[in-house]
């Protein structure tokens, strides 16, 4: 397991983990740097910087924005971020607003299909910013919705049974542009990282026309090494950060301990050499 992970997520978003506690872990596990990117969050850094420096473990701040490029899902890490930046703190609580109205929406289609469901439910499930994960396990945690599924379910195969695209209870949520998204995250001193490009868009040309605009927005970086990157997806991000002069990041994008690995991104014997130049400016 590598000693690094520039992509998890906490409480302050729909991490199953607080910050403090995801830190301890980190700690645990071995690992020496760690990043706080949250969905449209900021909510955890603090505590998390403040339980890394007890412990001797580095915490980077940072954000994962939900955003769009023609009609694709893109999302785009922000790293080093300034959390009392005016322009960033206003633009977040638009977005989980925009959260909020997109979860008001699902409850009713669930509430429709015949689950039990309310938005006060939330509140147990979400200490930050309102995603969809908080509205499966507010979903399983009734005992009659999970009859009525008729089989055992985690919160994930809820939401690729209900939530996704095309499914039922899917509700698309209000989304900036990617470009935005990367000025947002220059104006609060940051470095824009695209996250997990592989994952969302798998096409190789579509990534190559992605990023050539990126780029030409100032992009900083991209996230090569991810828990669902194949070789041939590292060897094809790693050529293009040599091609257009750019930063690698690497990271699980762990929610979960239950279900997910801190760490969890393989290498393929790539090295971590740009990674930890990219640490070194934090």
């Amino acid at each position: 397991m590598a000693k690094i992970d520039l992509h998890l997520h906490t409480t302050a978003s729909d991490g199953k983990l607080t910050p403090a506690g995801l830190v301890k872990l980190a700690k645990k596990k071995g690992l020496q740097t760690i990043a706080i990117a949250d969905h449209d969050s900021i909510g955890g850094i603090k505590a998390a910087i403040r339980a890394g420096k007890k412990i001797g473990l580095k915490v980077i701040p940072a954000i994962e924005i939900t955003c769009h490029w023609q009609n694709e899902r893109v999302h785009m890490l922000g790293f080093g971020i300034d959390i009392n930046n005016k322009f960033l703190t206003t633009s977040l609580k638009k977005f989980n607003w925009w959260r909020e109205e997109r979860a008001l929406k699902i409850i009713k289609k669930l509430f429709r299909l015949g689950f039990k469901i309310h938005f006060s439910d939330l509140a147990k499930e979400a200490a930050g910013s309102i995603g969809r994960p908080h509205i499966a396990r507010a979903v399983l945690a009734y005992p009659e919705n999970r009859c009525r599924l008729k089989k055992k379910m985690g919160w994930r195969e809820f939401i690729e049974k209900y939530l996704v695209e095309g499914k039922p209870a899917f509700v698309e949520k209000k989304k900036i542009g990617a470009i935005e998204a990367i000025k947002l995250i220059h104006r609060a001193r940051g470095l824009a990282v695209w996250a997990h490009p592989s994952y969302y868009t798998p096409d190789k040309r579509k990534i190559l026309t992605f990023l050539k605009n990126f780029r030409a927005a100032s992009l900083d970086g991209l996230e090569v090494f991810f828990r669902s990157h194949h070789r041939q997806d590292v060897r094809f991000l790693h050529k293009l950060v040599e091609k257009f002069n750019l930063y690698e990041t690497a990271g699980s994008d762990f929610h979960d301990p239950k279900i997910d690995e801190l760490g969890n991104f393989k290498t393929f014997n790539y090295s971590l050499d740009r990674v930890w130049d990219f640490i070194k400016k934090f």
